[in-house]
């Protein structure tokens, strides 16, 4: 600390700083200008704070603040800002995708991306949409960044195209439990027909009556198609829900395209000769009773035309 008065303190502190001030070392003259004037020895010859303000120094620092403060602003919104790699126009981050790249980071705006997820599903790229798993790349060519992630697509594409990838999924997922079913069919058949060439004659022609008479007589089906059935609603007059074919819940008569006017007049209805609705409606334990009756029949039809010694 100094020894000396404050006043004579300043005194010392003003000429120490006009010493620097004339020193060819001090280095920026506008500084140094700057300081001459408001350390003048004469009160008189100090500016006033309004002349001061018109100094070049503060004046380029204002300007440097400036321009500073501008290239921190521009700074900001480049960040929150991307050119979009398909059609370069210039996005706010958010209407766009931005890639996980470690390198580059490729960005594609809304409407860009939209497109390019349709052209990823659609039924011409579909296989190899289905090929990738059901992923989709970034846009950016040969750009290795991990897939753009479904919640991602959803919040970035429009409703009808998320819907289409949707579908795509879907489909690809099919085909995968299709391809399963398939192989494991043809595993099966080829099981069965192995051990079908193993039978001898005799065995293969008990297997084909056992296989007609449990599918054909004993298992209610349609007469034309055989898809099998289970029950019905209380009307004789049956219609088969794969070929549209028309029979009666009697005898499975194959009536064409409409049942009603046989089961009206079926020798097997209990019901027949009756008027109004009654004729074709009946309940349950009818519709059971009429079925064993017609096992009963078609089987010992079946069996009289075998030879003797297959039966």
């Amino acid at each position: 600390a100094s020894d000396l008065p404050p006043a004579q303190d300043a005194t010392t502190g003003v000429v120490v700083i006009d010493d620097m001030i004339k020193s060819e070392d001090f280095g920026d003259p506008v500084l140094a200008d700057f300081l001459k004037r408001t350390l003048s020895k004469h009160p008189n010859e100090r500016p006033e704070a309004s002349e001061l303000l018109g100094h070049p120094f503060f004046q380029t620092q204002i300007l440097t603040d400036a321009v500073k403060a501008k290239e921190e602003a521009d700074a900001l919104v480049n960040q929150n800002q991307r050119d979009c790699a398909v059609c370069s126009d210039t996005f706010d981050i958010g209407q766009g995708v931005e890639c996980e790249g470690n390198n580059t980071k490729h960005f594609t705006c809304n409407e860009c991306f939209t497109g390019y997820v349709r052209s990823r599903v659609d039924n011409d790229a579909f296989r190899m949409f289905a090929a990738k798993g059901g992923a989709i790349p970034c846009p950016g060519y040969q750009c290795p960044a991990p897939s753009i992630k479904p919640q991602v697509l959803s919040q970035h594409v429009s409703e009808e195209v998320f819907g289409e990838y949707s579908a795509a999924l879907k489909k690809m997922e099919e085909q995968k439990i299709n391809a399963t079913l398939e192989k494991d069919f043809a595993d099966r058949l080829s099981k069965a027909e192995k051990q079908w060439a193993e039978l001898s004659e005799a065995e293969r022609r008990r297997r084909v009556h056992r296989n007609h008479i449990c599918e054909r007589i004993l298992t209610l089906s349609c007469p034309r198609c055989g898809q099998a059935f289970v029950d019905f609603e209380g009307c004789f007059a049956l219609t088969c829900s794969r070929d549209n074919a028309a029979f009666c819940a009697y005898c499975l008569e194959d009536c064409g395209s409409n049942a009603h006017p046989h089961v009206k007049n079926c020798r097997h209805n209990p019901n027949r000769g009756r008027s109004g609705n009654d004729v074709y409606y009946n309940d349950r334990g009818a519709f059971e009773a009429a079925q064993s009756e017609r096992r009963v029949r078609m089987l010992w039809d079946y069996l009289g035309k075998l030879d003797p010694k297959e039966r």
